[in-house]
């Protein structure tokens, strides 16, 4: 019962509070009553689930209604269940087909939030084209290359894109930065609108903003302090690369290290206590060991050996626990993946701990704790083998 407690603290993203399922086709035509984790090439749900769902794969679809979080990665994502809570989604293109009934946070290519849609929160959306036909009740930010608002928004709106268009009612006040503005003439404003354009003051009519109309330069600047594009493509860059060598790492690790990943899923799964705690050992007193080597002149080029291989650790820890994490199923549930398949398994299980470390606070605990884990299962296992020689070879 303790380590299954302490491995469901780590194991969040992975769901061993939940039920974890993974293959080409992921399934789920049954109801779920606790928290359910996926991962695959394509991703039905069809029964409702009454706990978060965390999925990440190349096709979702969810069919039925999730009672809490959804968190999902993916391709092509379709939601036309209800969502009991807030949905965070990141994907190429995205669908929202039913109601949600607190915030939801998109990263996407192309976003659509459906007409009779009704989300009860804040939308906060990030996308190459973004089309908001269903109602929000909260708050709208969007940030994206053509932005369309036909439904209505219970708060205000924030607005930074190269085309905005406005059609529906906006309750607040709106601010608006984009390169090219339209606001129909059947769209309401009922407080004040702050706006700029690159075609300077266009002509707004007194029947679509009831509060003041306010052309503001100032807005250029913010505009100009995180242009989406530059920045939505750093981003984009900087995703792909990280991607790609943690990929490399990934391969390279595997076929070189296998079998003592092997060895050290093996270790956590029999104590997972003792890993954690080496690994809590190994992130706090690393740093010391660092600090008293730079006190001493001699030491300093062992310092910043140690410092470069801390860092190094931290950067790549993630696909470095994600593949530990993939080796753990794959011996516990006796998976017998070949290794494509745990290479494959591995990148998708990193996705999904790249998108959950992103939730405040909860988020990079979860992902401290998976990678002191990991380093603290191999600390583990060295641990061990030291052991085993000295007993073979007691001189």
């Amino acid at each position: 019962m303790k380590t299954l407690l302490i491995l469901s603290i780590l194991c969040i993203p992975l769901g061993l509070f939940g039920q974890y399922k993974s293959g080409e086709t992921v399934s789920i035509s049954q109801p779920h009553e606790d928290d359910l984790y996926l991962a695959g090439g394509t991703i039905i749900i069809s029964a409702p689930i009454s706990g978060d769902l965390v999925a990440a794969g190349g096709n979702i679809s969810i069919y039925d209604s999730i009672a809490q979080d959804l968190i999902v990665a993916g391709g092509n994502i379709s939601v036309k269940g209800m969502i009991g809570d807030d949905v965070r989604c990141a994907g190429g293109t995205i669908d929202i087909e039913g109601d949600v009934l607190d915030d939801v946070i998109i990263f996407g290519g192309q976003v659509t939030i459906d007409r009779d849609v009704q989300v009860y929160g804040d939308l906060t959306v990030f996308g190459g084209q973004v089309n908001v036909l269903g109602n929000i009740s909260g708050n709208i930010k969007a940030y994206g290359g053509q932005v369309d608002i036909s439904g209505d928004v219970g708060q205000n709106i924030d607005i930074k894109s190269e085309k905005f268009t406005l059609r529906g009612k906006v309750s607040g006040s709106a601010k608006i930065a984009s390169e090219r503005l339209h606001i129909d003439p059947e769209a309401r404003i009922t407080g004040d609108l702050n706006y700029w354009t690159d075609e300077g003051e266009i002509d707004i009519s007194e029947s679509n903003v009831a509060g003041t109309v306010n052309y503001d330069e100032s807005l250029e600047l913010e505009r100009n302090g995180f242009d989406w594009r530059i920045g939505g493509a750093a981003f984009f860059l900087m995703s792909i690369a990280y991607m790609f060598a943690s990929f490399l790492i990934i391969l390279v690790l595997h076929l070189i290290f296998g079998k003592q990943f092997q060895k050290a899923a093996t270790s956590f799964q029999t104590d997972i206590g003792r890993s954690l705690g080496y690994g809590m050992i190994y992130i706090i007193g690393v740093p010391i060991v660092i600090a008293i080597f730079m006190a001493i002149i001699i030491g300093i080029p062992i310092a910043l050996f140690l410092l470069a291989l801390y860092i190094f650790s931290f950067l790549f820890g993630l696909p470095i626990a994600s593949l530990m994490l993939v080796n753990f199923f794959n011996e516990s549930q006796d998976f017998k993946w070949n290794k494509a398949m745990i290479v494959f398994m591995t990148l998708v299980t990193l996705v999904v701990v790249r998108f959950i470390t992103i939730i405040p606070f909860v988020g990079w605990l979860v992902g401290l704790l998976l990678i002191g884990a990991s380093y603290g299962a191999f600390i583990q296992i060295w641990i061990q083998a030291r052991k085993e020689l000295k007993v073979e070879n007691p001189d």
